[in-house]
This record gives structure tokens, sequence and C-alpha cells, in this order.
């Protein structure tokens, strides 16, 4: 092995451990690495390559068959036949899972146009995704084949997915036409720990003159082509591989022309393609028989043997060396590709990351949240300061007797409206209330008759009364309170609270409160009352002395003396003093049954508007519970709300730390891939 041959090879022992060192990275650096592993084995040999392109097998064979006739060509020569298909070859697209943070691939799928795959955590999905990708839903995404039109290809929906699927970033709505130019990641936007990326890969249509083996990359690796033209019809086919052979700067290229009808195709040949030696064998290669071929054929078989032992002889090494110069080049340059597309992937990367961190680090939410608490805090305080204010005055006005509004006063006029009446009973005079539209009804129905109004009233007024509290007291009541609490609160995006905070306040059973049983009051009241006869002698006697006295000591001047004079005034005046006696009795029960019927009003007054304060009381007293209820409800969701705000900012300052390691990983890796850059560039340079 020469100089050269040696440092070829040394050269392909350092780019493969280069590749070695980085296999785990890029699917890429395998494929370059078993290339070279075939480059390496091509040198130890030290042959030259051959290939030989025809349209059928037999014909390949049948040349090659001619030129190995020959044993010292077998041992300078490495010899290949391809044969080129007049068929256009299928798409076989893969859908490609890498991981979302390293970008190192996980698995690979084959995409049919006949099959609907689901890529997810759960057992059932096609493509299914490890555990440890814990931003994967069970079932994230859905990929099935389209056929529009002219448009054939393979289209992703995200299945409502917990943390979205994203493209440049933005969140995939609806349905997307995969492209082979993108990626798509799902359970983040971003690369981050527990995502994951897909890509399409789907491989390019060769041209058909160009099938198994005939490629443009088949035709690279050679050191001299033989392109056999068999049938005119065929000619146009094998230009393609002639154009792609000159382009890819293969040393030797011949076209073998076999067929006797060509006529001026050779010249033409020879023409067209003036850098390329046509040699007409025009015969039958195909018999795979040396000596059935005519002389004139042989002579320029025998020719062209002597120009392939001279050509190996004396420039073997010089056309080895410049073929593997060329591929080492271009396994160089693809592995440069691959890293400035990792470079740049990465790039971007510490981009996104450097975004999100100037976004995180503008905002700052820990003042803004301590600023959001107190106000909301002072917003309550506020509110339950007025409310009591403003219950206590509804309470007064309430019980107010001077508002014809109030309770008070409805009560004042059922009393003033009950009517009474007096029933002698022995001595006694018994004076009762009874109600005006039903005289038969007293007592126990007047009772139940104030406690109905007592409490319809009190049960309208408390339902109102707890109705404003939470729609309007302070212009807004307690609900609008709680929707500003929630509004002052609710500012930081991504942040939702639990369903149980700041709900609206329950309703109140006042029914229940008004319940209780009630002693009834006494609706009447008794007095003794002296019989007619005993008013009448009582007071007649009186009345007959004094008038008699009065009459006798005025008119003594005028009497004359004697006679039973006395007797006659007495019987004059005691029919009188008798009409005058009744009508005082009966004036005297009347006004006896009045200040009884008064007193009765009274007091049936004041136990009402008693008991009415006392419900009053009680209902008020129960409202402010529900409020300090409330109130205390308030404070704890407010807490509550608070230890939502420290886990978010410890999360948010945990997440800081999380994307500045990983961009501090981002520039590490960008470092390293730029010394392998440098690396490769030496390599080149050497």
């Amino acid at each position: 092995m020469s100089l050269k041959t040696d440092k070829i090879a040394t050269r392909i022992q350092e780019i493969h451990r280069f590749l070695g060192l980085r296999s785990d990275r890029d699917p890429a650096y395998l494929e370059i690495a078993k290339t070279l592993e075939q480059l390496e084995s091509e040198l130890n040999s030290g042959k030259l390559r051959v290939k030989i392109v025809s349209s059928s097998p037999e014909i390949g064979e049948g040349f090659y068959n001619l030129l190995s006739d020959r044993p010292n060509l077998l041992e300078s020569y490495e010899w290949e036949t391809q044969v080129i298909s007049q068929t256009q070859p299928q798409l076989s697209p893969e859908l490609i899972i890498v991981d979302g943070l390293s970008g190192s691939e996980i698995q690979r799928y084959p995409l049919s146009e006949h099959e609907i795959i689901q890529v997810g955590r759960h057992r059932s999905c096609r493509v299914k995704i490890a555990n440890e990708y814990h931003l994967i839903s069970n079932k994230h995404a859905e990929i099935k084949p389209i056929v529009n039109g002219n448009i054939r290809g393979w289209e992703i929906n995200d299945l409502n997915s917990t943390n979205g699927s994203f493209i440049n970033n933005a969140p995939l709505e609806n349905h997307h036409l995969l492209s082979a130019n993108e990626s798509i990641f799902l359970g983040s936007a971003i690369p981050i720990t527990g995502c994951i990326c897909l890509h399409l890969q789907a491989s390019q249509p060769v041209n058909p003159s160009m099938n198994n083996g005939a490629s443009a990359k088949g035709l690279t690796d050679v050191d001299i082509l033989y392109i056999i033209i068999d049938e005119e019809q065929h000619i146009e086919s094998h230009k393609s591989a002639i154009q792609q052979a000159i382009k890819n700067q293969i040393e030797h290229i011949f076209i073998i022309l076999d067929y006797q009808k060509f006529g001026d195709i050779y010249n033409s040949l020879n023409a067209e393609y003036p850098g390329v030696e046509v040699i007409d064998l025009s015969g039958n290669l195909a018999a795979n028989n040396p000596g059935d071929i005519e002389e004139e054929v042989k002579q320029k078989l025998e020719k062209h043997y002597d120009f392939l032992e001279k050509l190996a002889a004396n420039q073997g090494e010089k056309l080895l060396l410049k073929r593997f110069s060329q591929n080492i080049l271009e396994k160089l340059e693809a592995i440069e590709q691959v890293l400035e597309r990792e470079i740049e992937a990465v790039k971007q990367s510490c981009q996104q990351m450097e975004a999100q961190l100037s976004l995180l680090q503008a905002n700052d939410l820990k003042d803004d949240m301590k600023k959001a608490l107190k106000k909301a805090g002072d917003e309550k305080d506020k509110f339950f300061r007025m409310l009591k204010n403003d219950l206590n005055q509804a309470k007064n006005n309430l019980l107010d007797e001077f508002r014809k509004s109030s309770l008070f006063y409805k009560i004042q006029q059922f009393t003033d409206d009950l009517k009474s009446s007096g029933v002698q009973r022995s001595a006694y005079l018994y004076v009762r209330l009874q109600a005006g539209d039903n005289p038969n009804a007293t007592g126990h129905y007047l009772h139940l008759k104030a406690i109905h109004v007592c409490q319809t009233e009190l049960i309208k007024w408390s339902s109102e009364e707890w109705q404003r509290i939470g729609n309007f007291y302070g212009g807004d009541g307690l609900n609008g309170l709680l929707k500003r609490i929630y509004d002052i609160l609710n500012f930081v995006p991504n942040l939702s609270w639990s369903e149980s905070l700041f709900h609206p306040p329950e309703d109140i059973d006042f029914r229940s409160i008004l319940q209780a049983s009630v002693i009834e009051p006494t609706f009447e009241s008794r007095y003794k009352q002296p019989s007619l006869f005993g008013y009448l002698f009582k007071n007649l006697k009186g009345q007959v002395i004094s008038g008699v006295g009065t009459i006798m000591l005025m008119g003594s001047l005028f009497i004359p003396a004697g006679g039973d004079v006395k007797g006659r005034i007495v019987a004059i005046l005691l029919p009188i003093f008798m009409v005058t006696t009744l009508i005082s009795y009966h004036q005297d029960k009347t006004a006896k049954i009045q200040d009884n019927t008064e007193k009765l009003k009274k007091d049936m007054n004041s136990y009402y508007q008693s008991f009415i304060k006392n419900v009053s009381n009680n209902i008020v007293q129960n409202m402010g519970y529900a409020l300090e209820q409330e109130e205390r409800r308030i404070r704890d969701d407010l807490e509550a709300v608070n230890e939502c705000y420290n886990a978010y900012l410890l999360n948010r300052e945990k997440h800081q730390l999380e994307l500045r390691m990983q961009k501090d990983q981002y520039q590490s890796s960008q470092r390293n891939l730029e010394k392998d850059l440098a690396e490769v560039q030496k390599f080149k340079r050497l």
C-alpha cells in the first residue's frame, strides 16, 4: 500500500471513529459509517470499480462474460451489473419520532395509504410512546391518509390532547397536511423534556431510467462505467444515465452499441457526448459465449482489453485515490450538513429559551400578585363594613313606627281596625276584641291572623333583603363583589382556580326561623260592674237628697211655710233623677268598655311589636352569621389563591431554572457541535 493510500485509509479510520462517538445523535451518521466501512473494504482490495448498466440482466451478464475472458482483469477490477428499469418506483414514506429535547430518533413507522394511526401513550395506539414522555396524552394525535384530486398525502389531527400539538410554535388547529420540511411538536411548543417531535420522511421518486441501483448515487462510486444500448427505443432512457455519469465526473464512460440497425446513432452519440467513448459491438452480447461473436468485434474487444490492463497498471492507484477522495469528501460534506442542521436546531432552541426567559423575567408577577391580593382584601373589607351598616339601617326602617312602610305601622293598623264588645257575667263585665269583618272571630283567630301578618311581612322583607345583599348592596351586592375579586385575581394566563372558589352565597331558609311557637296573648279583660239597681240606689239617693236640699235652701224665702212641700218636691224630682242616673249608668259602662278596649289594643300592639322586634333580630342575626360565613369563606378563598400564586411562582421559578439549564445545555451542545464541524472541516483540508 502506497503512502497516499495509507493516508486515505488513516483518514477513513479517523472519520469512522468520529462517527462512532456520535452515532446515537442522528440516523444519518449510521448510514455514513456503513458506507465508510464499504469504502475501507474496497480500499484494502485495491481494485477499480466497474459498473455495467443495461436494459436487461442477460445483456449485462453477456458483456461481463466477454470482459472476464481475461483473468488479470478480474484481479484488477471489481465488476458489477445493474439494470435500467422503465417503471416508476413507489413512495415509501415513514413517520420518524424523535425525542423533543435531544432530537435523537426514538422509532420509525411506515405510513400506508390504507391505514389511520394514532400516536399516544395508550397501549392501543399504533405508534406507542413510552410513559417517560409525560407530556404526551394517552391518545394524543391521529395521522390518516387523504386523497383529494391530485393531492395525496397524510394529515395530522390533534385528539383534544392535554398539552396540545404545535407547528412552528403555533397550536395545531383542525387538520394539517404533513410536509417533509416541517417539525411537529407534541406536548410542547418548544423542545423540553417529556415531549416528542414528528417528521415525515418520504422516499423521493428517482428517474425511471435509473432505478435498481443505477441511481445518481449508484453512478458515483465507480471508476469505469459501461452503458449498453441494445435497442433504439431505449436510447432516450439511457441518455439520462449518461448525463448523470458525466455530471458525477466518472473518469471513464463507455457507450456500448449492441444493435446492428443503429445507423447514424454512433455518430450522433459521439457528437453529443465528446468526452464519452462509443464502441460499436453490434452483435448478440446476450449470447454469453465469447466464441460466437464476430472477428471484428473480437478485435475491438482485444484493443479494449489492452486499454483496461494498461489503465489498471499505470493509473489504477491514481483513479482509486481520486474516487476515494471524492467519496470521502462527499461523506464529510454530508456530515457537515448534519452538523449544520443540528447547530441551526440548537440555535433556534436557544433563541426560544431566551425568548421564554425574557418573557418570564419581564413580568414581575410577585409584586402584581401581592397588589392583587391586597386590592381584593380591601374590596372585601369595604363591602362588609358598608353591608353591616346598610343591614342595620334596613332593620331600623322595618321597625320605625313613624314610617308607613314599616311593619310596626302595619301592626298598628291591624290593631286599630279591631272592634270590641262587652259581656256581663255575674258581677263582672268582660271586654274582648274581635275582628271587624267577623264579629264572632276572637281570641285564637286574631292571634293567628296577627302572626300571619307578621310572618308574611317578615318573610317578604328578609327574602328581599337577602336578594339585595346578593345583588344590589354596594352597587352590585355580594355576587358583584365575588366577580370583582375573581377579575382582580384572575390576571395570570394559564392559572385557573378551583370551581369551589368564589361561588355565589347560598339562600337562607327564613321560614324555619319564623316557625318557633309563640305564646298567645290575652284578647279580653274584665272589671266589676255594679248592677243597675245597685247603681240606682247608690247614685239616686244622693242626687235626691242633694237636689231637694238645694231647692229648699234656695226657695225658703218664696215657699210658704207649712204643708208637705218637701214631699211634693221629691215626688217631682225623683223621675227626673232616675232618668239621669240611667243615662249616667250607660255612659259609665260604655266609657269603661272603651278604656279597656284601648288598653287591650295597646297591649296587643306592644306584644306583636315586641314579637316583630325579636324575630327581626333573629333574622338579622342569622343574616349576620351567614355573612360572617361568607366573609370567612372569601378570606379562605383568598388564602387558597395566595397558595396557588405561591405554587405558581415556585413552578415559574422552577421552569426558569429548567429553561436556563436547558439553554446552557443547548449552548454547550452548540459549542461541541461547532467543534465537531471545525474538526470535519479540518478533515476536508487534510
